[in-house]
């Protein structure tokens, strides 16, 4: 199988480098990455800083790393968790009396309007009064 990996550079001035490079394994086409970009940018100071700057943020924590005899950390990517919903504000303020409120927030059971119902099921399957959306919002 083989593996290819592209990068384009930013190098200012409306200037860009784009690089692409092809190898058996993953390990070792971003290590060949790496030994091309860094043939770029010698005796030009600017040129050089955006090269090594694209390197250090794109390609350093993956050399580092990757340690002869092991295996690649590419391979087995674990899932992040995610991250807990922060807890729901349960007070609502008061309906205004004579107000007809055809729904009912899911997480905190307030009443809520007509427009909130239809702006709850823009942005969620169910409906939520403003609070608790601007709570699942953050």
């Amino acid at each position: 199988m083989k593996f290819e990996i592209e990068a384009t550079v930013n190098l200012g001035d409306y200037e860009n480098i784009r690089v692409r490079v092809e190898g058996d394994e993953v390990k070792d086409t971003i290590l060949m990455l790496d030994d091309v970009l860094s043939k770029f940018g010698i005796g030009s100071d600017p040129v050089s800083e955006r090269i090594q700057s694209y390197r250090r943020r794109v390609l350093k924590g993956y050399i580092d790393m990757t340690v002869e005899g092991e295996p690649d950390p590419v391979v087995e990517a674990k899932p992040e968790p995610k991250p807990e919903r922060p807890p729901v504000k349960k007070e609502s303020p008061p309906s205004p009396k004579g107000v007809d409120l055809p729904g009912e927030c899911a997480d905190c059971g307030v009443g809520v309007s007509k427009v909130q119902v239809d702006v709850s099921k823009l942005f969620y399957p169910v409906v939520l009064c403003k609070a608790c959306m601007d709570g699942r919002g953050k």
